[in-house]
């Protein structure tokens, strides 16, 4: 089987201040992600942040904290270079951590904190698939149903 990092990008400052913090159901929308990807098919769950409060959050969660540079936290920083310094730190570390037969991981798995509803079969489920086809990238993929904003929740159904 295949094994997986989960890095969870986790900015501060995005579109709607602190919503990767938001409560629901009595937990941090951040929680709710590090919680979906801790399965026995992920080796490690990565939180990259620009917040000491979201860092605090997910380490106390049990994920693995990544503070980003500020290059890497503006609204116009793309989401990959932060995932590739969480993965490059996370990698230092563990290699210094198990030096003898340390082995990275096959699969990177990015999961965003602002999709709370996901299964934790997911991640299992998308590995299965992934090596199944033999494929090297795998894209999930959830209809919208709702838009949130500060004003509530506007019904795109129908």
């Amino acid at each position: 089987m295949l094994t997986c990092v989960a890095v969870i990008p986790a900015r501060a400052g995005s579109s709607l201040r602190d919503k990767n913090i938001a409560d629901l159901g009595g937990k941090p929308l951040l929680v709710h992600a590090i919680l979906a990807a801790k399965h026995k098919s992920v080796a490690e769950v990565i939180v990259t942040t620009d917040s000491p409060v979201y860092a605090e959050i997910a380490d106390a969660a049990g994920a693995y904290v990544v503070m980003r540079p500020h290059a890497l936290a503006t609204d116009e920083a793309p989401t990959d270079p932060a995932i590739v310094h969480a993965l490059n730190s996370w990698l230092s570390m563990a290699q210094a951590a198990h030096a003898v037969g340390f082995r990275p991981p096959d699969v990177v798995a990015t999961l965003q904190p602002d999709a709370p509803f996901r299964s934790s079969l997911l991640i299992p489920t998308a590995l299965e698939a992934l090596h199944a086809q033999e494929a090297d990238s795998l894209l999930c993929l959830t209809p919208l149903h709702f838009v949130w904003g500060e004003w509530g929740v506007l019904d795109r159904r129908g």
